[in-house]
């Protein structure tokens, strides 16, 4: 049997002790991405989400001529986003996503050097031991999951 790898952003939101004592059960090996590095190692962000809300702005923007003085209200949201993500989101565009990152296929140069920063901590927790612990539990994991 496969092992299965979920990877995640690092939103403490995102995990908690049930999810990877499920995850330790059930053979899932988690992987945590750095903080603040969507804009480089997030498929979804940095290849698919961008241009669709650029092709969103252009249908907007062809609504807007064709129904001139009238609002678009959130009914309208369903026509407007139809286009674009049918354009987008397709599984040539999934699969060159994740190997713009470097995640699928593996490949650790995707990611140029002169993106990469310092490393910085999660910030959204007044208690910082506490996103430690869970690191650490997952770094733990992780080494019973090898």
């Amino acid at each position: 049997e496969k092992p299965i790898l979920l990877i995640l952003d690092n939103q403490t939101s995102h995990i908690s002790y049930p999810v990877v004592e499920f995850c330790k059960k059930s053979g899932i090996v988690l992987f945590t991405l750095p903080p603040h590095t969507s804009h480089v190692t997030q498929p979804l962000d940095k290849c698919l989400f961008g241009p669709m809300k650029s092709d969103m702005s252009q249908e907007h923007r062809h609504w807007m001529r064709n129904h001139p003085g009238e609002r678009n209200s959130i009914y309208d949201v369903p026509q407007l986003t139809k286009a674009p993500y049918q354009r987008r989101f397709n599984s040539k565009n999934i699969k060159s996503a994740f190997a713009a990152c470097g995640i699928y296929p593996l490949n650790r140069h995707a990611v140029p050097e002169h993106s990469m920063f310092a490393p910085s901590s999660v910030t959204d927790l007044p208690n910082g031991i506490r996103n430690e612990k869970l690191y650490l539990m997952i770094v733990f994991h992780n080494r019973l999951s090898t």
